[in-house]
């Protein structure tokens, strides 16, 4: 059982970079800025694209908690919003 909840860990701990990266892209692209676009619709598409895009990258298993992770987390975001304003 504790392999399982290990790979379980370690899969959320890869698609959390993806995850951050789409949703702040997603935050900062201008057409989904709007008031139309709720904030559950944004929620959705940044699920659906970290589920797509997630088998194609080879993604890093880092700690969110450690200051390596948290220093990932301030990247991914930045990323993110660089790629949303562009």
């Amino acid at each position: 059982m504790e392999l399982f909840v290990a790979d379980l860990v370690e899969r959320f701990y890869t698609a959390l970079w993806p995850f951050l990266r789409i949703g702040a892209m997603l935050i900062a692209v201008p057409i989904l800025s709007i008031d139309a676009v709720t904030v559950r619709i944004r929620v959705f598409l940044t699920l659906l694209l970290t589920l797509l895009i997630y088998p194609l990258v080879d993604w890093p298993i880092i700690d969110p908690v450690s200051a390596e992770g948290l220093s990932e987390i301030f990247n991914q975001i930045l990323i993110g919003l660089v790629m949303g304003f562009l």
